[in-house]
């Protein structure tokens, strides 16, 4: 940062000689006007400008956390739900404040400071109590003098991206939010869950040529990997050094190399164990990557001022006679009038594309609507044929616009280098949202008695005599049965709904781009303007300048006294190692006694996992809505895979998550259970989407591993499978993945909850729930909390299971059956 400063600072001092030659009396002064206006605008620029580091990452990975380390202090809220919807800016600060600006121009910033920050925060950056930001935030800035990055750095949190639910538009987005911004920092977990769109993320980064470095949070959360016996087969700190193996082969399949990663635990920083932490390693590494960035900053800043100065001198101070000094005076200005002209009609051009587009989309809403009004309950093929296309497009109207917001993006570049303007002079500030749609529909059968007449004389005489008597002699019954779709006017509905938001987003979208192209057309006209005022006044004053030459050589001089900026060091930082969280081991001696009891003592704990176990199954077999003897094992994390298999199958299998890739079948010679497959879905391909889809359409309970602190990215995750979790006739049990980071935040209950919350969305209701965690506990609350008779509803229910709980955990089970209730209500 020093050397960033240093450059800064050289900068100026290069602004504030070529100032003193152009004003030296007050003839120069005037006629120099608007060029001494134009170094003053850059060297207030380029001095308040800071560093901008984007700080971005899949919903729940910790981000806010980290903010709060950096910040230091407890001030972002974090919660399991997706949370954030605004952006936060942060920066170093004399005290400790936090400003929230608004959309509305006539709406004052409300400032906050001391306990107000938390409680604001809370209201104004929070999804839950800013559903859809209806406060109308703009940017929420927290300054604080405790800021880790320390001056001259802005620090811009976003909201989590691939939050099932929260369909943010991601690469319209991005493509805004990116340009404006000199590095990344990109927030993941120890999970191999989010490794897939974690490298997409990081790979538009870096198209981008951004410096990227990415973050492992929630190191605090890493376990040791122990055997089937309680043997310790591999330490915290290996753990921790596979993760980041895990995560660099990932980011290299993805053709990502030589990215920084830093493992980290912001749970850690905030509780002041920052040596363990993590936290000031990153810090460093952020301040090594921005010197390096610092030339470039530089560099750029010094080539605008060089090209500058040498235009200065060709048009206004080259030697020759005041005629030709007028002469060229009158062709440039007869030159940015021309241009004036020609960007009115280039962003004339632009708005007629996006309101072409516009056309375009709603055209085709009209033809879907109208398809939509023509469905019957019975025309299911039609059904599945039109949801098709209505969700390809949905998918092709954000394309066409994102390919037109990218080549704007490009045409306004341009024009600002026309123009000698730095790209983000430009206020190119545009966010873009819009709902997600469930379109999924279920058919049902339907049928009705029909009667035909019997033939001949003897069935007219049949049914004379019927009519007599009033029967239905000389009729045969015969029924029909169809299919139809099931709650047809509530997917009809669905449908119209999805393309009747769709048209409001692209036309809310098309406006918001027109005013961003009349906003930087306006922008870039009042340049040229400024311009052209600035030659008409040395039109009228050509004569009054006696000694150009003169001060062209010394403004020469100056270009050449100045040596350019050295290129930044593009040697790669050593990669550091995995951070040691191993506690201290000390080896003691046991009696064979003692060590005998130890090791019975953990075989009986562990039995206690098969018993809820098979409990779980034998609530299936129960109800009779499964055939038990058939299971399915699938999660995204190969690791957590592993280990629930480990802690509750280890009767019957033993896995390796090195060796757990896409589909495997068992066949297991028990009575009870008679084959176990087992599915890796994290990136899984269609080979093994098939094999799960095959095994799922004939009778089977199905375990599935959901991270339940990633809640809103584990519902992306299933939506992406593509399995049709709504539609299998089949039970579903729910396994935590983990529970370490959720007891130190006490959020297990809002996990738990948050994870039912989840399966009611993706329209299917748990038969079960276990937590891949050591404490048996969690395993029993958990199936009593989200299993399919919901047994904590009053007081005598929650005393219930207390008695049947060990009297040492009914502390720890009360807190989250409270909390539990206290959501659920």
């Amino acid at each position: 940062m020093q050397r960033a400063q240093e450059q800064q600072a050289e900068l100026a001092g290069l602004i504030d000689q070529i100032e003193a030659n152009l004003s030296r009396d007050r003839h120069l002064a005037a006629y120099f006007r608007s060029e001494l206006d134009w170094l003053e605008r850059r060297k207030r620029l380029w001095q308040s400008d800071a560093f901008r580091i984007g700080l971005i990452g899949v919903t729940s990975s910790g981000k806010s956390t980290l903010v709060n380390a950096l910040l230091g202090d407890e001030l972002l809220p974090r919660a399991v739900r997706p949370s954030s919807n605004s952006l936060v800016v942060c920066e170093w600060g004399e005290k400790l404040q936090c400003v929230v600006h608004f959309k509305d121009p006539a709406r004052k910033p409300r400032a906050l400071i001391g306990s107000a920050i938390a409680a604001g925060l809370q209201r104004y950056a929070d999804e839950e109590t800013n559903a859809g930001n209806r406060e109308g935030v703009e940017e929420i800035r927290l300054r604080s003098p405790n800021f880790r990055l320390g001056r001259g750095v802005v620090l811009i949190d976003t909201p989590g991206l691939d939050a099932f639910g929260h369909d943010d538009h991601e690469k319209l987005t991005l493509e805004v939010l990116l340009p404006t911004v000199d590095a990344v920092l990109f927030v993941t977990t120890c999970k191999a869950n989010s490794d897939e769109k974690m490298s997409e993320y990081v790979g538009l980064a870096r198209d981008l040529d951004k410096p990227v470095i990415v973050v492992q949070n929630m190191i605090d959360s890493v376990v040791e990997k122990t055997g089937h016996a309680g043997e310790v087969l591999k330490s915290k700190t290996e753990v921790l050094d596979e993760h980041r193996k895990r995560l660099l082969n990932v980011l290299k399949r993805s053709g990502i190399e030589s990215v920084e990663i830093n493992q980290v635990s912001a749970v850690w920083a905030l509780k002041r164990q920052l040596k363990r932490s993590g936290v000031p390693a990153l810090v460093d590494n952020i301040k090594r990557q921005l010197d390096r960035l610092a030339p470039v900053v530089a560099e750029g800043r010094r080539a605008q001022l060089t090209r500058w100065t040498r235009d200065l001198i060709t048009k206004e101070l080259a030697p020759g006679d005041q005629s030709a000094v007028l002469d060229r005076q009158k062709a440039n200005l007869a030159s940015l009038v021309r241009l004036s002209h020609t960007l009115d009609e280039r962003y004339n051009r632009s708005e007629l594309k996006f309101d072409a587009a516009r056309a375009s989309i709603a055209q085709d809403a009209s033809q879907l609507s109208a398809e939509v009004s023509t469905l019957n309950a019975t025309s299911i093929d039609s059904a599945y044929d039109l949801k098709t296309r209505v969700e390809k497009w949905l998918r092709s109207s954000p394309a066409q616009l994102g390919a037109l917001s990218k080549a704007l993006a490009k045409q306004i570049a341009d024009d600002c280098q026309s123009l000698n303007l730095r790209h983000d002079d430009i206020d190119l500030n545009v966010r873009f949202s819009r709902e997600a749609n469930d379109l999924s529909f279920q058919t049902t059968e339907r049928s009705r008695t029909v009667k035909d007449e019997q033939s001949g004389f003897s069935g007219r005489a049949k049914r004379w005599l019927g009519g007599m008597v009033g029967t239905d002699w000389g009729y045969n019954e015969r029924r029909i049965t169809w299919d139809e779709i099931a709650n047809f006017g509530a997917f009809q509905k669905s449908l119209e709904s999805a393309i009747s938001r769709e048209v409001k987003y692209v036309d809310r979208f098309v406006r918001t781009m027109v005013d961003r192209i009349q906003t930087v057309s306006a922008q870039l006209r009042e340049e040229l303007d400024s311009h052209a005022k600035g030659v008409r006044k040395k039109m009228s004053a050509t004569t009054a300048i006696a000694h150009r030459g003169v001060i062209a050589q010394e403004l020469r001089a100056l270009l050449r006294g100045r040596k350019a900026y050295r290129e930044p060091d593009e040697t790669p930082a050593p990669a550091a190692a995995a951070p040691s969280i191993d506690e201290h081991l000390h080896e003691i001696d046991v009696s064979p006694a003692v060590l005998y009891a130890t090791q019975l003592a953990t075989r009986i704990a562990r039995r206690r996992f098969l018993e809820i176990r098979d409990e779980v199954l034998f609530d299936q077999v129960q109800a009779g809505s499964a055939d038990c003897r058939r299971v399915l094992i699938a999660g995204f994390d190969d690791s957590s895979l592993s280990e629930f298999i480990n802690r509750f199958w280890y009767d019957m299998l033993e896995a390796e998550d090195r060796k757990l890739r896409g589909f495997t079948l068992i066949d297991v010679d028990r009575t009870d259970i008679r084959q176990i497959a087992v599915a890796s879905l994290n990136g899984a391909g269609s080979t093994t989407l098939k094999a799960v889809s095959t095994f799922l359409s004939k009778p089977c309970v199905l375990f599935l591993v959901i991270d339940a602190q990633q809640i809103g990215a584990s519902g992306s995750l299933l939506q992406r499978t593509d399995i049709p979790f709504a539609q299998l006739q089949i039970p579903i049990v729910a396994v935590v993945q983990s529970v370490k980071e959720l007891e130190q935040s006490n959020s297990i209950a809002e996990a738990l909850f948050e994870l039912g919350r989840l399966a009611e969305s993706l329209g299917f209701t748990l038969a079960g729930a276990l937590v891949n965690d050591q404490q048996v506990l969690y395993s029993t609350l958990a199936n009593w909390l989200l299993g399919p008779s919901m047994r904590i509803r009053t007081v005598a229910d929650e005393t219930q299971l207390m008695d049947l709980l060990p009297a040492r955990s009914r502390k720890q089970a009360i807190a989250v059956v409270r909390s539990w209730r206290s959501l659920a209500s």
